[in-house]
């Protein structure tokens, strides 16, 4: 009786293990096809039933929101500026709160959905730009919240806003805040 329970443990974990594995097969390849396969989307943007799943295009509540954002960046002001204003404004943040705070408007603006561009994982610093049979980024809308050029000056405005502001530690390695990396131009 142990050596059946065991064998149908072992089973069992299989099936698990290979769940988690289609699971994350059926999501590579939504975002292959530029359909969304779930979750909480990028900010300004909201899914949309299209055929036999769903396609993510801009939200017409927050969409404005991030286009304000985007021109309270390249005007010059910082993100605790607009964090500040959007907040004495009363906008609503994103999951629902009342206080806007720089970096949740850094994640907003940092992010590829910004350009429309579909990434590897829903966000954070690991998601990479999905790239396509023929080797360009893969879009999940024909109307991003920003152009190609606008989201390349947005990324310019938060890199200068960065510039200057490492804080060295007592106990920091000895090239920090010099040496940059080769893709993004971010510090190592």
């Amino acid at each position: 009786g142990r050596m059946f329970a065991g064998i149908l443990i072992m089973f069992a974990q299989f099936e698990r293990e290979r769940m988690g594995e289609r699971r994350a097969e059926a999501q590579a390849s939504l975002r292959k096809q530029a359909r969304w396969g779930g979750g909480s989307p990028p900010y300004g943007y909201k899914p949309v039933k299209s055929g036999v799943g769903f396609v993510l295009v801009p939200d017409e509540k927050t969409g404005p929101i991030v286009g304000e954002m985007i021109s309270l960046l390249l005007a010059g002001d910082s993100m605790n500026e607009i964090a500040r204003k959007f907040t004495s404004r009363q906008i609503p943040a994103p999951r629902m709160g009342s206080r806007w705070h720089a970096d949740s408007i850094s994640r907003i603006l940092r992010s590829p959905a910004l350009a429309g561009y579909v990434t590897s994982a829903n966000s954070g610093e690991d998601a990479k730009i999905v790239r396509g049979g023929d080797g360009m980024p893969v879009r999940f809308t024909d109307i991003p919240l920003a152009d190609s050029q606008t989201y390349e000056k947005v990324q310019a405005a938060i890199g200068r806003l960065s510039v200057g502001r490492v804080i060295t530690r007592h106990d920091a390695a000895p090239l920090l805040g010099i040496v940059k990396c080769g893709e993004c131009d971010r510090p190592l």
